[in-house]
């Protein structure tokens, strides 16, 4: 479900229960709803539905149906007219069955009528209109959140699958779409009338079941699938039939994908009905937002993929409970891409994992309250974005940490052995642990048990020839603790820029490892081709001409002011605090909390490289809002800030020289990028080279520049008594002249230094110039 914007048994085995049923003493078989839209009465349903329950326990005299309708009229049990039962608006109870034997099965009959039901929210429930009535089967704000009671009577939770037979009856001129395959068509001789016969044969939770009737275009075609073909329909309302058919035509590429990796597509055919309300991944059925029906821009195209990929992520696996909703969505929002890399290369499918991974470190402390674990989150965050996208990130980092074989065998597995079930989070990590011979417990403990991210990097790298020793150092974005046991791909590259990569193993916090290579290396990469979705962005670069070139995934520019010969660069962008300094420099006040570049790779001794670093002064309204947050906040002038290099991870940080380009948002700007860290800080610029324009409050001249000692100052325009301050570059005062109103010149004799000249009124320092006496 995207909205933005088989043992029947198995439920006894889960732990969990429906609220409508606080004990679950019966398993629903079927479900045949049989129900008039609108034909008998006008923007209503009307009709029956016949519940086939078995008894889990003898003795059973009590039971409870989620339903929230505006009228039951009759309850039969086994085709008796049951004279008492209690309706609420909310739970339909029956007090008085007498079913005496574990292998009872009976039919409880409720006739019942209502107008529209839609949760709070406006997604959830049953929307009734003039010209389309159709229901989407999860609220987003209701607890509990399956939301088939909006249209029948049910036992409303995620895990309680049955079969469903539908009869549902519309006036002329109207087609009924619902889950599974179409039976019966037949029509009613006396108005008209149509009546729609749908049989899903397979299992599905109440959520999941579906209905959408109207006066609707359809496009029927048949798809390919990787072993086998499958029945299209498209059901839309006034886009272009054309325009329609070619925005699912991403389906042709990635629906093969989908079974190649995860088995074969369980539901019979592919339908999807379009709504003015949401999009909603039922089985056969998948209800899509109007506005995606006829768009190929990226935001529809992944909505589409991803109600699809649902047919095995909660459709053939279901979460058993909210708790366990990171199933559902985040393999949904993971296939994305693995549904991007089938029909548009993988390329495009890493940039657009990349994006999502970005929003995900960025943002989502913002939009859902802090970094949240993904499993056992509160109801009202069931749907938050966290699950979804950083559910989808912790598939990313599974298929690596596996290894890509490994990793779709055991997921076509796990959906296999558990078809039509559904898995709590321990079952489905002891699964996957079984399946792909991997001990998952520490991978699970931290990416769905733990809030935050990992951040791996490399301290440094021992060569001797072809023998190299690594040594990898682990931190945490909002984590607290690390995972139990890293493996993290290292890529090596040897001057000529041949590669071979190794994975690398430890516990804890650090580690090393050592390896005999086919070559020297020169350099190397943790995670180059981007398996780990850790706290960092990752972007490279082969540099063949002078041109500017845009590196937005990394917050950088890079061009080759001098070009020599090609170059080639890899930034890391990394989303923690760089380390301190053992010695700080005293330019520096405060350093950023939150990020630091590394850059690595090939660059040629006769190129000089600039490079533009970007920063944002944090606001809620910036396109880079939470980027800089913690050390430029809106309190901090940008004038402040400086930009810290150090060559390797036993350095120190030092002060650069620098450009700054812009105010609020813009780039620090370094004309000879070199190997090595950078990263942003607030200090005194006076005390570093920053290449802007002197403050001109007051007109003041300081020459020669360099001296030989003796400095001139010429003053114009000076209107009050200030003081003209020097200083060196670690701060301290060499001295203070005090000039009066009608002073036009002086002069100051220095040794030989590098000093700062300031123009200070009340108490107020104004920036004149650096001056280097020799």
């Amino acid at each position: 479900m995207k909205n933005r914007f088989g043992i029947l048994l198995l439920v006894f085995t889960l732990g969990v229960m429906s609220l409508a049923n606080a004990q679950d003493t019966v398993d629903v078989l079927k479900y045949d709803i049989n129900l008039d839209l609108g034909n008998q009465e006008y923007n209503r349903i009307k009709g029956y539905t016949d519940i086939y329950l078995i008894s889990a326990q003898p003795g059973l005299s009590q039971l409870k149906f989620d339903l929230i309708v505006d009228n039951v009229d009759s309850v039969l049990v086994n085709g008796s007219k049951v004279d008492t039962f209690d309706y609420d608006r909310r739970y339909l109870t029956l007090s008085t069955l007498s079913v005496n034997s574990i292998t009872d099965t009976f039919c409880v009959t409720v006739y019942y009528s209502s107008g529209q039901k839609v949760e709070g929210y406006g997604f959830g429930g049953m929307h009734i209109a003039s010209d389309l009535i159709y229901n989407l089967g999860v609220a987003i704000e209701s607890d509990p959140h399956p939301y088939g009671r909006a249209w029948f009577p049910c036992r409303d939770n995620f895990y309680d699958k049955a079969l469903f037979n539908f009869h549902i009856t519309v006036r002329q001129g109207w087609t009924a779409q619902c889950n599974g395959l179409l039976q019966s068509v037949d029509t009613n001789t006396t108005d008209g009338s149509l009546t729609f016969h749908w049989q899903e044969s397979k299992p599905i939770p109440t959520y999941l079941a579906a209905v959408a009737a109207g006066s609707l275009n359809t496009i029927n075609y048949t798809l390919q699938g990787f072993n086998t073909s499958y029945p299209v329909t498209l059901l839309y309302t006034h886009q272009d039939s054309a325009r329609v058919r070619d925005a699912f035509a991403i389906l042709e590429d990635v629906l093969p994908k989908y079974e190649q990796c995860f088995g074969d597509y369980e539901w019979g055919k592919l339908g999807y009905v379009a709504t003015p309300r949401g999009s909603m991944e039922h089985t056969g059925n998948i209800a899509l937002y109007n506005y995606l029906m006829d768009s190929k821009d990226e935001q529809a195209q992944s909505v589409i993929i991803h109600e699809l990929s649902h047919s095995w992520f909660g459709n053939q696996v279901t979460c058993a409970s909210n708790h366990d909703m990171w199933f559902n969505e985040g393999g949904a929002t993971f296939c994305e891409e693995v549904g991007f890399e089938a029909a548009l290369g993988k390329e495009y499918a890493i940039n657009y994992y990349k994006k999502k991974l970005e929003d995900v470190i960025l943002n989502l402390p913002n939009s859902d309250g802090g970094y949240l674990s993904l499993y056992g989150l509160p109801t009202n965050k069931t749907y938050c974005r966290t699950v979804y996208d950083k559910g989808a990130m912790v598939y990313h980092s599974l298929r690596g940490y596996l290894g890509e074989e490994l990793f779709y065998n055991s997921i076509k597995q796990l959906l296999s052995k558990n078809k039509f079930n559904a898995m709590t989070t321990t079952a489905i990590r002891d699964s996957l642990s079984v399946y792909s011979g991997v001990d998952l417990t520490a991978f699970f403990d931290f990416h769905i048990f733990g809030p935050g991210f990992l951040n791996y990097t490399m301290d440094s790298m021992a060569v001797n020839g072809t023998s190299v020793t690594v040594y990898l150092r682990l931190r945490l974005l909002a984590a607290t603790e690390p995972l139990a046991h890293s493996k993290v791909p290292i890529t090596f590259f040897s001057s000529s820029m041949d590669t071979t990569s190794r994975i690398v193993e430890f516990q804890g916090v650090s580690g090393s490892q050592s390896f005999s290579l086919p070559f020297e290396p020169a350099f190397a990469i943790v995670d180059y081709t981007d398996d780990i979705s850790d706290a960092v962005l990752t972007e490279q670069l082969s540099i063949t001409d002078s041109r500017m070139n845009n590196m937005n995934n990394v917050y950088m520019a890079i061009k080759a002011t001098t070009y020599k010969e090609p170059a080639w660069i890899h930034i890391d962008h990394h989303f923690v605090a760089p380390d301190s300094s053992a010695s700080m420099h005293p330019a520096i006040k405060r350093m950023s909390k939150n990020r630091y570049w590394k850059v690595t790779g090939s660059l040629p001794r006769d190129n000089k490289i600039t490079a533009k670093f970007l920063y944002a002064v944090h606001s809620s309204n910036s396109s880079y809002a939470y980027l800089d947050k913690g050390v430029l906040d809106r309190s901090n002038s940008v004038d402040s800030l400086i930009l810290l290099y150090r060559p390797n991870a036993s350095a120190d940080w030092v002060p650069i020289s620098v450009k700054r380009e812009g105010n609020k948002q813009g780039y620090m700007v370094c004309d000879d990028l070199k190997q090595g860290e950078y990263t942003l800080a607030v200090g005194y610029k006076e005390l570093v080279d920053i290449g802007e324009a002197a403050d001109d409050t007051y007109k003041l001249t300081v020459y020669p520049n360099p001296s030989k000692g003796l400095v001139n100052i010429n003053i114009s325009d000076l209107k009050d008594d200030v003081d003209v301050l020097v200083t060196d570059l670690s701060g301290r005062q060499i001295g203070v002249k005090h000039i009066s109103a009608n002073t036009t010149s002086l002069e100051w004799t220095l040794k030989p230094g590098v000093y700062l000249f300031y123009i200070v009124k009340d108490g107020s320092r104004h920036y004149v110039e650096k001056v280097v006496v020799d």
